[in-house]
């Protein structure tokens, strides 16, 4: 029995099983609602800290290769006695020498907090660290302090979990994924490349920037979405447009 394709019809938000309905009809009104999406979609912060951490198997430390493995259960001794412990769900804070001492407690929660967003962000399970110059600059702030008690030096490129982290020219902590996706969307805007043309790399990039808007829709949502990328000419990335996928979702 032969299967029927189904694609998504950018003009309707709906499936179809005719790829010739995956040609946009009035370009004029669709780009008109296309630039009011942004490439970064907000995340549902809710299911974000719902979902378990994909931790390290097991914690060690590389100074060659500055990296470090952060597992579950891992505990980091910080400042004035405080002690960090790494869960599914987050990094605890306990301890401390002074009770009283409330700023360096505040310090050691930024550390904590800052952390557990590297490690979900290592881990694929958030894709947005910050949301304001204030937020990147106390995640900054927070993952230099914790990276210098695990002895990995932040001043040059580092790994966390497998998960490579450079400073951007901004000056804030950014992936390798999210940095090769950015480059990606904006060579695919460039060339007005089309997915049949692209190469493996390129590919699984517009994969990495495809799932910041299929975290939460149906299997068959997303298997239409792969077929309308295999099988159609669309450009997902179109000159002027930020994404088709951003106005079907």
């Amino acid at each position: 029995m032969q299967s029927i394709s189904s694609y998504i019809n950018p003009n309707t938000r709906g499936l179809t099983s005719n790829y010739k309905n995956t040609a946009i009809k009035d370009k004029e009104t669709y780009n008109e609602a296309m630039s009011q999406h942004l490439l970064n979609p907000v995340e549902d912060l809710v299911q974000v800290l719902k979902t378990p951490i994909k931790l390290a198997k097991s914690s060690s430390l590389s100074r060659q290769n500055n990296s470090v493995n952060i597992a579950e259960g891992q505990r980091i001794r910080v400042n004035g006695g405080h002690v960090l412990t790494v869960t599914a769900h987050g990094v605890e804070v306990s301890g401390g020498d002074n009770p009283y001492d409330t700023q360096s407690y505040v310090k050691a929660q930024r550390m904590a907090d800052a952390l557990a967003s590297m490690l979900r962000n290592a881990g694929g399970t958030m894709t947005t660290v910050a949301h304001s110059k204030e937020e990147y600059a106390r995640y900054t702030e927070g993952i230099t302090d914790v990276m210098s008690y695990l002895g990995v030096d932040t001043s040059k490129d580092f790994t966390v979990n497998g998960m490579k982290y450079s400073k951007n020219k901004d000056g804030w902590y950014e992936s390798e994924a999210n940095s090769d996706a950015q480059a990606a969307y904006e060579q695919l805007k460039a060339n007005n490349r089309t997915y049949q043309f692209a190469d493996e790399k390129t590919k699984k990039q517009i994969a990495y920037i495809s799932d910041y808007y299929l975290q939460t829709v149906p299997e068959s949502v997303k298997a239409a979405w792969q077929e309308t990328l295999e099988e159609t000419g669309v450009n997902p990335f179109q000159t002027d447009v930020t994404s088709t996928l951003t106005q079907y979702l």
